[in-house]
């Protein structure tokens, strides 16, 4: 065989399976770039930042689940039953505002919107890079361009990862269940034990808080997000106030950040609450106070057990907790004076 023939040859194998393999992921599609599942899959959800572009882009739902890993452990048929209609799950662990600002702009673009986007506001957002991606996230898959699509159609990592996954647990009749995606609910997962090992308390600080710097950043990130607010007036915005633990207050209290945070609650309560299609529930009331005071009820500083997920959708579905422009201030000087007055000490005895 000549040089030349052994060459045209290898390169029409290789032009060949570089084909095939484009079209085992085309026709699997395993992050929904490019369709829902064929072919009577199920589709196999595992990997929030890969797979919620496609989510967003080609299935049929009347709400989605934004925010962080503190929206994460809420059970679909819950979120469905608070607000009627059909759920999907789009958190990020790790996530930020200008993370999120990637799948909104995504929600933009659809022909048909959701009716209600549920998200987790607190301290992690206000203070996260607003220019830049606080945690890794494959842009390619949350844009139009056609020409970065090679590193979707010609990637071994999602052939093997994705494809090959959804292939076989469809087979084996295993797909894990859509309710429970990214739930975190084995009960050795959460208790005092296990959140007071995660924590690792400060030393006492006497150091100034720039406060006036944190709120200037605060009030950027709030901007991102209330862009998509105004273009898109027919969804109804709904943000809680997630209910970290006291041992995030006290923390914060060591790191003499109260204060800053106080002041934060209340801007973001004041820009929120100014959206005639937003919605915001804040608790302070004695029950939600006792559960943030519960250590059993968390896996660490902030992040609460499926039980605390589904008293706040239960809140939500009526309506308690829910401020306005009148009330914010008052909601929030309670939780504040709660903190405030609390002996923390008691949480490590």
């Amino acid at each position: 065989m000549s040089g030349k023939k052994f060459i045209r040859i290898s390169l029409i194998l290789t032009a060949a399976f570089l084909v095939l393999i484009a079209a085992v992921n085309v026709a699997i599609d395993p992050l929904f770039q490019y369709h829902k599942p064929w072919f009577g899959l199920e589709p196999v959800i595992t990997n929030e930042r890969y797979q919620n572009a496609g989510v967003i882009k080609h299935f049929d739902f009347d709400n989605a689940i934004l925010g962080t890993s503190l929206s994460e452990n809420f059970l679909i048929s819950e979120v469905n039953d608070t607000f009627g209609g059909s759920s999907v799950k789009l958190t990020m662990y790790g996530s930020s505002i200008y993370n999120m600002t990637y799948q909104l702009e995504l929600m933009k673009k659809r022909e048909v919107k959701p009716k209600v986007i549920l998200c987790d506001m607190s301290p992690i957002l206000f203070e996260a890079p607003n220019d830049t991606l606080k945690n890794p996230l494959p842009t390619f898959l949350y844009n139009d361009n056609p020409f970065d699509d090679g590193e979707y159609l010609w990637n071994f990592s999602v052939l093997n990862d994705f494809t090959y996954q959804t292939v076989m647990l469809n087979a084996n009749h295993s797909v894990p269940d859509y309710n429970t995606v990214f739930v975190s609910e084995e009960s050795k997962n959460f208790g005092r034990e296990k959140a007071i090992s995660h924590y690792s308390r400060p030393e006492v600080s006497s150091k100034m808080v720039d406060t006036e710097g944190y709120l200037a950043l605060e009030k950027k990130n709030l901007a991102l997000f209330t862009q998509y607010i105004e273009v898109m007036p027919d969804i109804e915005f709904v943000f809680f106030f997630a209910p970290v633990s006291m041992l995030y207050w006290d923390e914060q209290t060591r790191l003499n950040r109260v204060l800053t945070l106080k002041a934060a609650y209340l801007e973001a309560c004041k820009t929120l609450t100014s959206y005639k299609n937003v919605k915001v529930h804040f608790w302070a009331d004695e029950e939600m106070l006792a559960i943030m005071s519960d250590l059993d009820n968390y896996i660490d500083a902030c992040h609460y057990n499926g039980q605390v997920s589904s008293e706040m959708l239960r809140r939500i579905k009526n309506q308690q907790g829910l401020i306005n422009s009148d009330n914010y201030q008052e909601q929030v000087n309670t939780l504040f004076s709660y903190i405030e007055s609390f002996d923390f000490e008691k949480l490590f005895v």
